[in-house]
């Protein structure tokens, strides 16, 4: 695998609150590929909103809890990458519901994104990797053109939560190495 380290800041974001998904697995297992080839990566699960997005406020940009998260690992970042579950046909909407709460402009205009979709279904969330891409253009953000969908995720995992395909195993480390190289 080729990696030319020309990385600057990434966020991984596990992008559900559900503490025991599939999501955060894999959100894991593509962080610690990540971590092989650059320092420049931080990990951000939607779990640490607890909270902060259903309220009155959230559109002011005021709530303390949420603009650190912001300003912790949004702000900083140049490139994200959303690991997404299919909810319903689409991506969950706590996540559209984070990105709501953002000042946007400030923190995610003119960046990149890449997007794995992770399903226990055939499709890996295709449907809703094009709706995340979508918001994500309306923002301004480059989506990396390669998709990773995951597929019967369920079925990709060992008991100790580690990919046991050796195909997917190979197509996490290119999504990888294009992601660091956009």
């Amino acid at each position: 695998m080729l990696y030319v380290v020309i990385c600057s800041m990434i966020t991984l974001i596990s992008s559900t609150n559900n503490s025991d998904s599939h999501t955060k697995i894999i959100s894991r297992i593509y962080f610690d590929e990540l971590k092989k080839h650059t320092n420049d990566v931080l990990f951000f699960s939607l779990e640490e909103l607890d909270g902060l997005t259903i309220n009155n406020f959230m559109y002011d940009n005021k709530i303390d809890g949420l603009l650190d998260l912001q300003e912790r690992y949004i702000t900083p970042a140049q490139k994200f990458l959303f690991v997404i579950p299919e909810y319903n046909g689409s991506y969950p909407g706590i996540l559209k519901l984070f990105i709501d709460a953002l000042d946007v402009k400030l923190s995610m205009y003119g960046k990149k994104a890449g997007i794995v979709g992770v399903a226990t279904g055939r499709a890996g969330n295709l449907r809703g990797i094009d709706h995340l891409t979508a918001v994500l253009h309306h923002m301004q953000v480059t989506v990396l053109p390669k998709y990773f969908p995951l597929s019967n995720v369920q079925h990709e995992l060992d008991e100790n939560n580690n990919l046991k395909n050796t195909q997917t195993i190979k197509v996490l480390q290119q999504h990888a190495a294009m992601l660091i190289n956009f």
